[in-house]
């Protein structure tokens, strides 16, 4: 009997920490290039400058928008549309199969971002001269 309730234990504490597919997998970053036209712009996430075209970043996923500016010219905006992660559907698979840690690892993944990913690894926006 003891030996049965510790397999069952070691069984729920796999099922426990094998939830979260797109947060273990993909992570909560992805990397993204940016250039632009002229290049040297300012690449600015959430008014805060984080590089200068061309320039590869490491984003959050839940980032939104990414501001561009040069001086001269105007400001240029990327709003992100966001696709879901292959990797978030393997909850699902967990859901259908023992429902409470598909559940947790679906909060998970939407939580931390990683439910989601960029629709491009690489943009690339051309600034209009300021008059």
């Amino acid at each position: 009997m003891k030996k049965l309730n510790f397999v069952i234990i070691l069984m729920c504490a796999a099922l426990i920490l094998s939830t979260s597919c797109a947060t273990i997998v993909s992570g909560r970053k992805q990397i993204v290039a940016f250039n632009s036209d002229p290049q040297g712009a300012k690449v600015l996430v959430d008014n805060i400058e984080m590089g200068t075209t061309p320039t590869t970043l490491s984003l959050s996923r839940k980032t939104k928008l990414i501001t561009v500016r040069k001086e001269g010219y105007n400001e240029g905006k990327i709003q992100f549309l966001l696709k879901t992660n292959g990797w978030y559907w393997g909850n699902w698979g967990l859901f259908l199969c023992f429902m409470i840690p598909g559940v947790i690892g679906m909060w998970i993944d939407i939580g931390t971002g990683a439910a989601f990913k960029f629709d491009n690894e690489s943009y690339s926006i051309k600034l209009e001269k300021a008059k």
